[in-house]
């Protein structure tokens, strides 16, 4: 584990050393969502496209919205959440 963690750090330098200022915003991208999406289903109780008895929320969609950082503006999706009415 520690081996693929060095590589994958190594290429991020690398690929940063570069000026691949791109490939940087869309590895950062990719890992926001990642945990973005973590906490939904967390916060939900169920996985994207899984069904739960015990709700308390619902996943209707997605919204686009820019979001600002060093690495410049990158587009990301949010999931709405809404109360399940019943």
């Amino acid at each position: 584990m520690a081996k693929n963690s060095m590589a994958l750090f190594e290429l991020i330098r690398k690929r940063g050393m570069d000026g691949d200022v791109d490939f940087l915003r869309e590895a950062l991208q990719v890992l926001v969502e990642g945990i973005m999406d973590a906490e939904v289903a967390a916060q939900i109780g169920a996985d994207h496209g899984e069904r739960n008895a015990e709700y308390v929320t619902y996943r209707n969609g997605y919204r686009n919205r820019p979001w600002d950082t060093r690495a410049g503006t990158m587009k990301r999706e949010d999931d709405r959440n809404e109360p399940l009415v019943v």
